[in-house]
């Protein structure tokens, strides 16, 4: 149980981490890694570029057993299915939680990330429930990202082209690297098409 008390002066990072079962957080909180993809590059990992943002990476993705994490419904896939990642970003302005999914094509990714984003949203509401808004305090934003496992990489240029629609999804094809400054300030594809 968090104490409002214990919590006053830590980060929204801090809150979610006290709150999250440690068995949902990754050692290594600098890589995003799958191992069962198809591509010509078999296993793949992503790694985590931070600027003066702190991150906190999950996954609640337990394959078979993803219906322990939602006791309610049938073992259904839509309903239980869960995208790799969950990366929480916080800087001094806002959190955003970023739904990600590893996959070797764009198929599919995009309703699992949304399916995903509404779990991130679960566990945020609820933190504000039980410590209070005025403790989690700052604006929180969702985004949803695929990212292709078999595009060759890009370079860090290619970010400026990138643009997420309408539900803040996109596909990143640099499979190998995830620059979380980048990806918190890439606008909309109908903000940029309105400036």
């Amino acid at each position: 149980m968090v104490k409002k008390a214990d919590i006053n002066n830590h980060q929204m990072l801090d809150i979610i981490r006290s709150v999250v079962k440690d068995r949902n957080i990754p050692d290594d909180q600098q890589h995003m890694v799958e191992k069962k993809t198809n591509g010509r590059l078999g296993s793949m990992s992503c790694q985590i570029n931070t600027l003066k943002e702190e991150v906190l990476l999950c996954t609640f993705d337990e394959r078979a057993n993803n219906y322990k994490q939602f006791p309610y419904f049938q073992q259904v896939h839509g309903m239980v299915s869960m995208c790799d990642y969950i990366l929480f970003v916080e800087d001094e302005k806002e959190l955003v939680a970023f739904s990600i999914d590893l996959k070797d094509s764009t198929d599919g990714p995009k309703q699992q990330t949304l399916r995903t984003k509404t779990f991130a949203e679960f566990i945020v509401n609820r933190i504000k429930v039980v410590v209070g808004e005025d403790v989690f305090s700052k604006p929180v934003r969702y985004r949803q990202i695929g990212v292709k496992t078999t595009c060759h990489k890009m370079p860090t240029m290619g970010y400026a082209k990138l643009a997420y629609d309408k539900d803040d999804y996109l596909v990143l094809p640099d499979y190998r690297h995830f620059y979380t400054r980048l990806m918190m300030d890439t606008e909309t594809s109908a903000h940029m098409a309105a400036g």
